[in-house]
């Protein structure tokens, strides 16, 4: 994270702090052709590079990605089983550059 900027690292921040519950984990990379990924429940991945993929496959997971980017997602049943993946590319369709996506009712929405 010594590669954030100042701006970067507050948002994480923010995002940390949110509804008053702690994030399990974050990933971040602002490096070109890169990927953050993180596995955890309510975690989050970010990316600010180009042509990067942003992947937070947890349960409540958010995910977070520069114009041209992707982002993955994944939806459990209520076991924790996997049900469906979730993806698209940030700039492109209904998927806005650097805002926080989760999963809600069965698709990618903004957190």
């Amino acid at each position: 994270m010594s590669s954030m900027t100042k701006g970067e690292r507050n948002d994480l921040a923010r995002l940390v702090r949110q509804r008053g519950r702690v994030m399990k984990a974050c990933a971040a990379n602002t490096g070109d052709r890169s990927a953050a990924t993180n596995t955890g429940d309510q975690s989050a991945a970010m990316v600010e590079g180009e042509n990067s993929i942003a992947i937070a496959s947890g349960v409540g997971a958010k995910a977070k990605a520069a114009r041209g980017c992707g982002l993955v997602l994944c939806e459990y049943d209520d076991d924790y089983n996997l049900k469906k993946v979730h993806s698209g590319i940030a700039g492109r369709g209904r998927i806005k550059p650097d805002v926080w996506y989760t999963i809600k009712d069965g698709r990618m929405v903004a957190a």
